[in-house]
């Protein structure tokens, strides 16, 4: 799985740093995992950088198809795991969630952190935890080339050779990881999450 990394995500305040690398699947360990099926191709084709540039930078965005924020998450049965480990569903719990969930995995309820409601919120605000997201996202520049890194990252995982006039292959999977760091004074509830968004051809 050809993975970018969103790192440094914290959600008083926000530090997201996008990297153009590519890092193989087993290597991108996170403790939650969404996914979301979605069309990296436009016709015959791969869609343009400015596209996919926008594409990815959308995730967070309510109004959009590729909207992940309302979608179920998954975890490992212990510790940070890849998407390809055996999962198991978060009861109740959806992207937008996961500012606010324990080592439990639970949702903090507002006796324990007065904003529970506002950064579980189904919105792009910026009190929300996925508005906090997306607008961290829509302040990274563009990843120069990136078409071409894809189809690379492609063709490095399998036996193929395809180029930017052709379509993505479904099943393919291109991930990032948003890493949350929770900090409530004067409680032991403290915790680093890593949260990687999977992003699969339909």
């Amino acid at each position: 799985m050809p993975v970018y990394h969103v790192s440094n995500f914290d959600v008083s305040a926000v530090q997201i740093d996008l990297s153009s690398n590519i890092f193989s699947s087993n290597t991108l360990l996170c403790d939650y995992w969404v996914r979301k099926l979605v069309t990296f191709n436009s016709g015959t084709a791969i869609k343009t950088d400015a596209s996919l540039n926008a594409q990815f930078k959308a995730v967070f965005d309510i109004s959009g198809t590729d909207y992940v924020g309302t979608t179920a998450v998954v975890r490992g049965s212990s510790g940070r795991v890849n998407y390809a480990s055996n999962l198991t569903d978060v009861s109740n719990v959806q992207f937008k969630d996961l500012g606010v969930i324990g080592s439990d995995h639970t949702l903090f309820s507002s006796a324990i952190y007065t904003n529970v409601t506002d950064l579980s919120a189904n919105n792009q605000l910026s009190s929300s935890f996925n508005g906090k997201a997306r607008a961290a996202l829509q302040l990274l520049d563009n990843v120069t080339g990136l078409r071409e890194k894809m189809m690379a990252s492609i063709n490095a995982g399998t036996p193929t050779d395809l180029s930017i006039d052709q379509n993505v292959p479904s099943g393919t999977q291109f991930a990032f990881k948003v890493v949350r760091n929770l900090n409530l004074a004067g409680t032991s509830q403290d915790r680093q999450i890593f949260i990687g968004i999977l992003l699969e051809q339909s």
